[in-house]
């Protein structure tokens, strides 16, 4: 059993029951004493005990209040509060129980009472707190329960509504009203919850009756003096002009009709105007973005009025837009100077590039870094004066090698993986456009987006006779004549290649079969290419035909007759090549390749060692695609350029692309 708190103890120290009495007495009873008289005597002392309290409760009783006044009982029995409360006797007192009070008759003493013991007692005292708070205020346990939550929580019902409005009627000010309804925090708070439930219940109340509400016709006269006194960012004269034409309206209903007629209805009605006047006086508001000279031309406008009333129509003429854009430009750029800390130097970082821009046409970062007191890297990142910035797109005629390698180093210093790089940055250091330098870092690391604007151009490359390196070459600075010639034969063109089905694979190996060893190999793919009159079949056909070869036995006898090894290190050494051999040997290329590919593998090591990944990620840092594969594998010396070209396809290549 957990132990008691303090207020349980001293509770239960003062309304002792008659069990407890005799376990005191079993412990310190005289022996002669029997347990019948300690019984007796127990109750007789809890009784007596309950009778005083009940007594002094009843002479602390006031009818004025409804209550009794415990801290005065408590003080002359010299109990503590709690301790009385439990021993209160409800049956043996002449105190009748009031009824739950209304709002009207709920006063702020009531409320600040109930909730002070609630707060000083709740959870001391068990499932008890509502029972005791209940004698305390002398209320019904549930009774005291409801009157607790509708002081925490106090709705204006549409009865209590329309008496608010009534007793407005009267002349009654707020700070009366709030002394008649003492359950809300304060007068502006009883305000601003009379507005909220008279816009609720402006259709009508319970008793039929119809809260105060604009009429048309004073809608439309708060319209006029709207229209003929509003500008923008200057809401004063307008509340001060509709208070004095309605006298009895309060200040709130007067600022949210305002409000709602200005912003739903005035700002465009005012843009009309301001458009209208500006086309019959020749004169053209700009629109459109903001640029930072004209931001620059703002704050300076603004600034020179230190403090005083702004003249928008004034700073309009001068800007050459309409007032309300100039005020809603100024409002953003004054908010997002208080959110960003940076902003004062950003504009320092502005205002120094656009000084040696316009001195020089260039900007020396290092010199701006100087002058601002910032890292040259935080000058570029921060720094929003993109006045003069050039494109670049790619060209293979004036393509310059030397700048896409000084915005490759930029980046590779300053944003290593897997840390993406900051394009605004990037921008800025090659003062190009970050749209043009994302697609040109996209197409230095190899990646290339193949729309069907690019599709067309590489049909129509091809339709002239160009070769696949020229195409390469004219795409993109870092495509290989092998990636333009696949993606040709396989996604551009899906008719180049079509598959065939079941019956027609069968056709083609019966032909295999019954020439093998017979006819030579490039005879028999003759054949089987004519039972084809299209071309995406027939060059299906060669990829079949060199698969049935391949696991046919004839070819396989034949291949392993001959010296693999001295065939591999000829082609290997640049003696021959895969074809030469395949159609001195008549077998298929394919063997030809997987010997070659495995003599490697036995020559070199297939595990990778940290060293040999570090130089090989090194090699691909500092070269520009196409990679030379022969050249990385003489710099590792432990490997083929064969594993070379698989190592940075399989691994190394997909782990950059997915971070």
């Amino acid at each position: 059993m957990p132990p008691l708190r303090r207020s349980q103890r001293l509770a239960r120290a003062t309304t002792r029951t008659v069990v407890e009495v005799v376990i005191e007495q079993r412990v310190s009873r005289p022996p002669a004493q029997s347990t019948l008289d300690a019984l007796a005597a127990a109750a007789q002392t809890s009784r007596g005990w309950r009778a005083r309290v009940t007594e002094c409760a009843d002479r602390a009783y006031s009818a004025e209040r409804g209550r009794i006044d415990w801290e005065a009982a408590a003080a002359q029995l010299g109990l503590p509060l709690v301790g009385c409360l439990y021993m209160f006797d409800p049956s043996q007192s002449t105190i009748a129980v009031r009824p739950l009070p209304s709002l009207f008759s709920w006063s702020r003493e009531e409320d600040c009472a109930l909730r002070d013991f609630v707060a000083s007692n709740f959870g001391l005292v068990g499932g008890d707190t509502w029972r005791l708070a209940g004698v305390y205020m002398n209320l019904d346990r549930a009774d005291c329960l409801a009157a607790y939550c509708r002081t925490k929580r106090m709705k204006i019902t549409p009865g209590v509504c329309e008496s608010m409005r009534l007793y407005r009627e009267d002349g009654v000010s707020w700070e009366e009203l709030h002394g008649m309804f003492p359950v809300y925090a304060s007068a502006d708070v009883l305000l601003n919850m009379f507005h909220s439930a008279a816009s609720r219940y402006s259709d009508g109340l319970d008793d039929g009756t119809t809260l105060t509400k604009w009429t048309p016709a004073e809608t439309e006269r708060i319209r006029e003096i709207v229209m003929r006194l509003y500008t923008p960012g200057c809401m004063l004269p307008v509340f001060n002009a509709v208070a004095y034409t309605f006298p009895g309206m309060p200040r709130e209903m007067i600022k949210g009709k305002v409000s709602r007629i200005v912003y739903r209805e005035g700002i465009a009605k005012a843009a009309m105007a301001a458009a209208e006047r500006d086309t019959a006086t020749g004169a053209s508001a700009k629109a459109g973005t903001w640029t930072l000279d004209e931001a620059a031309m703002l704050e300076d406008l603004v600034a020179g009025y230190k403090g005083g009333k702004i003249d928008w129509t004034a700073i309009s003429a001068a800007m050459g837009r309409e007032p309300h854009a100039c005020w809603v430009k100024y409002g953003k750029d004054s908010r997002r100077k208080v959110a960003d800390p940076r902003q004062e130097q950003a504009d320092a970082v502005d205002a120094e590039a656009r000084r040696q821009h316009e001195l020089r046409l260039g900007i020396d970062w290092a010199a701006v870094s100087r002058t601002v007191g910032l890292s040259e890297l935080d000058c570029l990142e921060i720094c929003r004066f993109d006045k003069g910035k050039v494109s670049w797109t790619y060209d293979p005629d004036t393509f310059s090698r030397e700048r896409a390698d000084r915005m490759e180093a930029f980046i590779a210093q300053n944003y290593p993986p897997p840390q993406p790089p900051n394009f605004h940055a990037v921008s800025n250091y090659m003062w190009t456009n970050a749209d043009d330098c994302i697609r040109m870092v996209r197409m230095l690391r190899g990646e290339f987006e193949w729309t069907d604007e690019a599709k067309a151009r590489l049909a129509r490359m091809r339709k002239r006779g160009m070769s696949f390196e020229e195409i390469a070459r004219q795409l993109s600075p870092s495509f290989t004549a092998e990636r333009v010639c696949a993606y040709y034969t396989r996604m551009a063109y899906p008719e180049a290649r079509t598959p065939l089905t079941a019956e027609e694979k069968q056709r083609v190996k019966d032909i295999v079969h019954e020439n093998a060893g017979k006819v030579p190999l490039d005879k028999i793919l003759q054949m089987a290419r004519a039972l084809f009159s299209d071309a995406g079949r027939r060059r299906a056909t060669n990829s079949c035909v060199s698969a049935c070869s391949t696991v046919h036995p004839f070819y396989k006898a034949r291949w392993a007759a001959a010296d693999r090894d001295q065939i591999a290190q000829d082609i290997l050494s640049g003696t021959t090549t895969v074809a030469a051999v395949a159609q001195q040997l008549d077998v298929p290329s394919y063997m030809v390749t997987t010997a070659v590919y495995r003599f490697e593998s036995a020559k070199y090591p297939s595990a990778w060692t940290v060293q040999e990944t570090e130089l090989l990620l090194e090699f691909v840092r500092t070269h520009s695609k196409p990679y030379k594969w022969a050249s990385i594998a003489a710099l590792i010396g432990t490997k083929s350029p064969t594993q070379c070209r698989c190592k940075y396809g399989n691994q190394i290549k997909r782990a950059m692309h997915h971070k």
